[in-house]
C-alpha cells in the first residue's frame, strides 16, 4: 500500500494524507475484528467505522447486518474508505446538500452492499483510474464472491458489491 501510494513523485500533494487515511481505515477494521477475536466482523460496525471520519451524519445506512469473515471485512472497510475519500474530493460530499446512502441486503446467504451518492456535482467517468479505485476493485474482485460494479452516472456514483 505504501509503495503504491508514494509511487512516482513522492512529494505529490496529498500522498501522505492518503496513506494515513488508508492506514486509519485498516486500523479501524482491525479493531472491530480484534474485539471479535478475529472470527467475524459485523458488516454494520465495519460500515460505521469506515464512514465516521467523513461525517457520518451525511450518510444513511440501512439494511441487514451480517457477519463477515476477516478478509471480506477488511476489503469492505478499505473499499468504503476509498469511496468516501472520492466522494469528499470529487463527488456528493463536495456539496453541503450531498448525501450517500449505503444499503445492505442478504438474499440466500449472499450479501449485497450498495453505495449511492446524490446531491453532488454532475459525475463523469474518470479519464484515468487512480490507485484508490484500483485498490477498491482489485481487493474486492479477489476477496468477495460476486464482484463489484462501479457506475459513474451523471446523478452520482453508485457502487454495488456482491457476494459478501
Amino acid at each position: 500500500m505504501a509503495g503504491q501510494t508514494f509511487c512516482g513523485d513522492a512529494a505529490q500533494p496529498g500522498a501522505r494524507e492518503a496513506f494515513e487515511g488508508r492506514l486509519l481505515a485498516l486500523s479501524r477494521a482491525h479493531n472491530v475484528l480484534t474485539q471479535a477475536d478475529w472470527r467475524t466482523a459485523s458488516l454494520m460496525r465495519i460500515i460505521h467505522e469506515a464512514i465516521e471520519p467523513f461525517g457520518a451524519a451525511r450518510f444513511a445506512v440501512g439494511g441487514e447486518d451480517v457477519q463477515l469473515p476477516p478478509q471480506k471485512a477488511v476489503a469492505v472497510a478499505m473499499a468504503l474508505h476509498e469511496l468516501a475519500t472520492n466522494a469528499v474530493k470529487y463527488g456528493a460530499l463536495t456539496r453541503e446538500q450531498g448525501r450517500v446512502s449505503i444499503d445492505c441486503e442478504d438474499a440466500d446467504g449472499r450479501t449485497r452492499l450498495e453505495w449511492r451518492e446524490r446531491g453532488g456535482p454532475p459525475v463523469e467517468e474518470p479519464r484515468q483510474i487512480g490507485f484508490g479505485m484500483r485498490l477498491l476493485t482489485r481487493a474486492l474482485d479477489r476477496d468477495v464472491d460476486g464482484g463489484i460494479d462501479v457506475t459513474f452516472a451523471p446523478t452520482g456514483v453508485t457502487c454495488v458489491i456482491r457476494g459478501l
